[in-house]
């Protein structure tokens, strides 16, 4: 099912399949500013990442000393929410555990996923509630994908909010190795290109900047992402005129990590009855 909020700026649209946007698209010129998931090159538009940011290893976590199957980026990307609330201006869609996750994901929880329209913004929040007597370990991530010919003129470029001085941490099979140190030395733009991304996702902990932006040297739209309060930021693409920057809160295991999921870096452990919140919005342009 697929659901439209529209102002004067901006027509968005969603569906109830992985809670996931499908389509931003500008009113003044038509202009769409995501990928349109064609499946011959990245068959996803704007996933969302639950109970997983990227892989465990070998697609199996432990936890109190049994283990479990779970894929890459979990599985709410793939689950069906329900729309819970529905307004001109907000969409609200809610996934709970069933039989098949707790097979997979020894945890009850309750996913809230809220996109509002605010002017040229797209305000999104995830609330993960625990309503268990025990910790709920999980991590949660943002993964969208913006329409980015990219090419070999540099015309296309990230711009962060400060000059950054950052280890840039390297994907070996899925899995974080060996950070590369000082990748960013007091930089404050990112050529893009798809040599950049020739061995895998550019993975970030800690930057200064909490907004980044997507623009060109020779085309009038933007894209901003402020992710104020997350750990981590991915960027990623693949042969394809597409860009991904994904604000994350968890990462892919390490690949000297084989441990239960409570030990996992930068996993979540959300006490009982308790709820996480976090935000991010994403300024079309």
């Amino acid at each position: 099912m697929f659901e439209i909020l529209e102002n004067d700026f901006l027509t968005v649209k969603a569906k109830s399949s992985g809670a996931e946007l499908v389509s931003v698209a500008a009113k003044a010129d038509g202009a769409e500013f995501l990928w349109p998931a064609d499946p011959s090159i990245w068959g996803r538009h704007a996933p969302v990442l639950f109970p997983l940011v990227g892989m465990v290893k070998n697609n199996q976590f432990r936890y109190r000393g049994r283990s479990y199957q779970l894929g890459q980026h979990g599985f709410a990307r793939d689950a069906e929410f329900s729309l819970v609330e529905k307004s001109a201006a907000l969409l609200v869609f809610e996934l709970g555990e069933t039989e098949a996750t707790l097979a997979r994901y020894p945890f009850r929880f309750r996913l809230t996923i809220r996109y509002q329209l605010q002017s040229s913004r797209v305000v999104v929040t995830y609330l993960v509630e625990n309503p268990d007597s025990a910790p709920l370990y999980f991590s949660i991530g943002a993964h969208p994908g913006f329409v980015c010919p990219l090419g070999d003129d540099d015309s296309y470029f990230l711009e962060f909010e400060q000059e950054e001085t950052a280890a840039r941490w390297h994907v070996v099979d899925g899995l974080c190795g060996r950070p590369e140190e000082k990748y960013l030395d007091q930089s404050k733009t990112l050529a893009l290109s798809e040599s950049l991304f020739a061995h895998g996702a550019l993975i970030f902990k800690g930057l200064q900047s909490t907004r980044i932006a997507l623009k060109s040297h020779k085309h009038p739209h933007s894209v901003t992402v402020d992710f104020a309060g997350f750990p981590c930021l991915g960027i990623w693409s693949k042969p394809g005129p597409f860009v991904c920057i994904e604000p994350w809160y968890g990462l892919a295991d390490a690949v000297d990590f084989d441990g239960d999921l409570s030990e996992k870096e930068g996993i979540i452990a959300l006490a009982p009855q308790q709820v996480f919140t976090c935000q991010h919005s994403i300024d079309f342009r």
